[in-house]
């Protein structure tokens, strides 16, 4: 069953209708849907509306409801602070953490970040990944995503949250034990430096704010590897994959 993303203002009563353009054209001419189809339309905020195709015109398709759902919250909501790198990498970090059940990422400033600023044409962009995965991984939920936020803001804003220091160099503890004490946890702050790593005083910032430092393997791992690796142990800790 296609599954596609709607504006959650647009469901009236048992019909949904579609007009946004690229889903419209998505669903016409490269799904060719056609009449009668199965189909789920998330709201992206948890609502699932499911039906058939009813008809479609050039600039519209409409969806006979036939149930709702709502798909529950993740027992570990995860915030990813996804150090600022470069564009293209930024972005597949973007997609995966999205395919990976993050509830929210923060674009953060770094020291050492390659991309210090995130126009308005960008954070569209960056929405639209967050929609497409959520759409293509079959989640009813998209990802919030933040404004670009200093790191000490961020750690200011996560002080009363378990939070992670993902060092890039092999630094900290052990990510093995700290595995093992999600359980019960509600929420999870996991922070990842850029290219170049924090630097030693956001490392101390981090730690004054009461983040953990952790490590994942004694080798050099890039940013987005990292991102990725720790939201597939932390989601495979408390039994989400």
């Amino acid at each position: 069953m296609h599954r596609i993303l709607i504006a959650p203002q647009i469901h009236a009563g048992s019909v949904v209708t579609i007009t946004d353009r690229r889903t419209v054209h998505h669903l016409r001419n490269v799904l060719r849907v056609q009449a009668g189809e199965p189909i789920a339309c998330a709201d992206g905020q948890g609502r699932l509306y499911i039906g058939r195709i009813a008809r479609q015109v050039a600039s519209a398709v409409t969806v006979a409801v036939e149930r709702e759902q709502q798909e529950p919250a993740a027992a570990l909501q995860i915030t990813l602070a996804q150090a600022m790198i470069r564009p293209e990498s930024f972005e597949w970090v973007l997609q995966k953490a999205t395919e990976l059940g993050a509830s929210r990422i923060i674009p953060t400033v770094c020291a050492r970040s390659s991309l210090r600023h995130a126009s308005s044409s960008r954070v569209d962009r960056w929405r639209r990944i967050l929609e497409a995965a959520s759409a293509q991984c079959g989640r009813a939920r998209v990802p919030q995503l933040d404004r670009a936020t200093p790191l000490a803001d961020v750690l200011q804003g996560a002080r009363r949250q378990a939070t992670w220091l993902l060092t890039l160099q092999g630094e900290g503890r052990p990510i093995r034990g700290e595995l093992m004490r999600l359980g019960g946890l509600a929420e999870l702050v996991v922070l990842i430096g850029p290219e170049g790593d924090f630097t030693a005083e956001e490392v101390q910032q981090a730690l004054e704010a009461g983040a953990t430092p952790i490590h994942l393997a004694g080798g050099i791992l890039r940013s987005e590897t990292a991102a990725v690796a720790a939201l597939v142990l932390a989601q495979q800790a408390v039994g989400a994959l």
